[in-house]
């Protein structure tokens, strides 16, 4: 009988430098949010070493590294995972509305390079990490280009087990696309909080999560996101 076939090592990539030459990027890129440090190399303002690295790919496919390579043929995303946020949440958002969460921890113990698979009914737009404590803020446009708010927190976000878990849309009343997501750290929620007058704007419908509240650019909320540096209206779908 003849010996079985083994498996064809698999090549790593080398680790990024500043003279690797540079792969062209896919017409769109996966969003994440504005606040969360996600410098990927020492060269970028405010490093951290990262304990991991996951890439999302435009195959609808994932995989987690020890070290950072550049950007890879087909490369949407990579997000840089420190260690204080392995037992965070990431956070992934589709272009129909829908969310999910999935505790890092079930993704940490994945191989360097392993493929992972995900979801595919919709595209992905947006992903990043966020703490329980945390709140997402939701922008979304109505037919006539009007703007609403909201604020969900992260601990009451649809929960999934794996990349694959599909999620589900919290707005139930009635949008034409979503526009933006940002993940507001708790520490700056007392900024947004003091702004509301006589209904509370976070998780504040029957069922747990937000309702959605008009937001302008005279809105005091479009105000209070700006002075944070974070640009409410960025069209976060937009190469989709």
């Amino acid at each position: 009988t003849s010996s079985p076939e083994l498996p064809t090592p698999v090549a790593e990539p080398k680790a990024a430098s500043a003279t690797d030459a540079l792969v062209e990027a896919p017409a769109f890129r996966i969003a994440t949010d504005t606040l969360r440090n996600n410098a990927l190399t020492d060269s970028e303002e405010g490093y951290i070493v990262p304990v991991r690295f996951l890439t999302f790919f435009e195959d609808n496919t994932a995989q987690l590294t020890s070290d950072y390579y550049g950007m890879q043929p087909g490369e949407l995303l990579t997000l840089a995972i420190h260690e204080n946020e392995q037992k965070a949440w990431l956070i992934l958002g589709y272009a129909d509305g829908s969310l999910v969460r999935i505790p890092l921890r079930n993704l940490l113990d994945k191989t360097d390079f392993q493929e992972l698979k995900r979801a595919a009914n919709q595209p992905l737009v947006f992903a990043t990490i966020a703490q329980e404590s945390d709140v997402l803020f939701t922008l979304t446009a109505d037919t006539r280009g009007g703007y609403a708010m909201r604020l969900d927190s992260v601990n009451r976000l649809p929960k999934g087990t794996s990349l694959q878990s599909g999620g589900e849309c919290l707005i139930k009343d009635g949008f034409e696309r979503i526009v933006n997501w940002e993940v507001l750290p708790e520490q700056i929620l007392p900024s947004i909080k003091n702004l509301e007058r006589r209904k509370s704007l976070l998780d504040s419908a029957e069922d747990g999560v937000g309702c959605s509240f008009v937001c302008n650019e005279s809105n005091r909320y479009y105000t209070a996101l700006r002075n944070l540096s974070i640009d409410p209206a960025r069209n976060i779908p937009a190469g989709h």
